[in-house]
């Protein structure tokens, strides 16, 4: 969802960080896990090598994009919250956002790792590394108080993960620690859901062909509309883009319409 790719690139601007946790309990809301999980012996080598020529080998690990590009290039717009959650934009915020806190680190740029940290004022922020046989997580977390007043307590406020598959996940929590959003892909699919308080609000998922044509199905179910399904598709040119209203996201009961 590109709101919550913003926001992951605007906590990186401000030089924010994370506090390493091992393990995700994903969809549970829960932020937690075996603090300081996986190898972190020191050196920040690339744990996994996702890039799509299998060639790429970052001084600083970072997550890579290994999917399906999709042939669709264009607005995402009309769909409810501009959900066309492309993963390739998702990848690449998320690897600007571990290069600026990096760089805007205490330990600065050529420090391995495995953690970085900024301070701003009463606020630490953290940015931690960890991998072992099933991927690589980057956690940020935040502990003292920001520039509102708020107070923290290693409070994990978003991690991205790369699993040995070389999927690409995100978690984004929520000041009260609750569970705000889980973005989740894999080489042909991805999966967005959103939550308020604990309750999923919605759910984007998208399937992309190996000839590049695909399908996203977006459903908010906070809506009252009599349509709150949308669903698009496109064609192995990107083109001949269809636009769906629907009451169920299996299709039934459609209104339709040719994207422009």
């Amino acid at each position: 969802m590109k709101r919550l790719g913003l926001s992951l690139f605007i906590f990186a601007l401000t030089a924010c960080g994370g506090s390493s946790s091992g393990g995700t309990n994903a969809d549970s809301g829960n932020a937690g896990g075996d603090q300081g999980g996986g190898d972190q012996s020191g050196g920040s080598a690339q744990a996994i090598d996702c890039s799509a020529d299998k060639s790429e080998r970052s001084w600083m690990p970072v997550p890579e994009y290994a999917g399906s590009y999709s042939a669709y290039e264009g607005d995402y717009s009309t769909l409810p919250n501009g959900g066309g959650l492309d993963p390739e934009n998702f990848v690449g915020i998320a690897q600007l956002s571990i290069v600026l806190m990096v760089s805007n680190s205490e330990e600065g740029m050529m420090h391995p790792g495995p953690r970085w940290t900024s301070v701003d004022a009463q606020l630490t922020q953290y940015l931690d590394y960890s991998h072992n046989a099933e991927g690589e997580t980057w956690t940020f977390t935040k502990h003292g108080v920001d520039g509102d007043g708020t107070e923290f307590n290693q409070h994990v406020n978003f991690k991205l993960e790369q699993p040995a598959s070389c999927g690409y996940n995100e978690y984004h929590y929520e000041d009260d620690g609750s569970l705000a959003s889980v973005f989740k892909s894999s080489k042909y699919e991805w999966t967005m859901k959103t939550y308020d308080a604990g309750t999923q609000t919605g759910l984007i998922e998208t399937e992309i062909q190996p000839d590049r044509s695909g399908r996203t199905v977006s459903q908010d179910f906070e809506s009252s509309s009599d349509y709150p399904v949308t669903i698009m598709s496109w064609d192995k040119n990107g083109e001949n883009i269809l636009l769906e209203y629907c009451k169920t996201a299996e299709g039934s009961d459609c209104v339709s319409s040719t994207a422009p």
